[in-house]
């Protein structure tokens, strides 16, 4: 799915986080700007509300945090009208890199698809053109509509041989989780 909109960033500072949009034409509303801040002790992205929007247009806004954003505070900025959405920044004040890399946290979208990621900014610098290899996003399954069976369970299998073992995952609705998977089995003696 293409966004409707493109986010990047034209000044970053604890202060304030000057955003540009590509696409939209109508000015940016603070409702429209949906921010989630990195939460460390339980490794969740969390709504951060305490912000206000300024100087809006079609084209730019500045969002400026009631306290100070920290250098180490994690941001994950998306654009949101209507059912137009862009697509999501993530905002890093300040990262060690040892060995020459650092690893993030990045919330996934809710909208199934292929994807990239693209770098975006560095030290103000334009890396959009360095990106990951495409991967893609669906629905999780869900254990109440998963299951796994036994091809002729009804026959006793002999110790050492092969199984013919079936999963089959399905999401929430009961839809097919399609894709790769990484799995696990195990015989659970009873």
């Amino acid at each position: 799915m293409a966004y409707a909109f493109t986010l990047s960033t034209t000044s970053i500072s604890t202060d304030n986080i000057v955003i540009a949009v590509t696409g939209k034409t109508n000015p940016i509303l603070q409702s429209e700007v949906n921010i989630l801040k990195y939460n460390g002790s339980t490794k969740t992205f969390d709504n951060f509300t305490t912000f206000t929007v300024s100087s809006a247009s079609a084209n730019a806004a500045t969002i400026t945090p009631n306290t100070p954003f920290q250098l180490t505070d994690l941001l994950i900025i998306q654009v949101v009208e209507g059912s137009n959405k862009s697509d999501k920044l993530l905002i890093d004040f300040q990262e060690a890199y040892p060995s020459h890399k650092a690893s993030y946290n990045y919330q996934l979208p809710s909208d199934t698809g292929n994807y990239k990621m693209n770098l975006g900014k560095v030290n103000g610098m334009d890396f959009s053109s360095v990106m990951s290899n495409q991967f893609e996003v669906g629905n999780a399954p869900d254990t109440s509509n998963s299951s796994i069976a036994i091809s002729k369970s009804y026959l006793v299998q002999f110790s050492g041989s092969i199984l013919d073992v079936n999963v089959t995952l399905n999401n929430a609705a009961g839809n097919a989780s399609e894709g790769n998977y990484e799995v696990t089995l195990f015989a659970d003696q009873q």
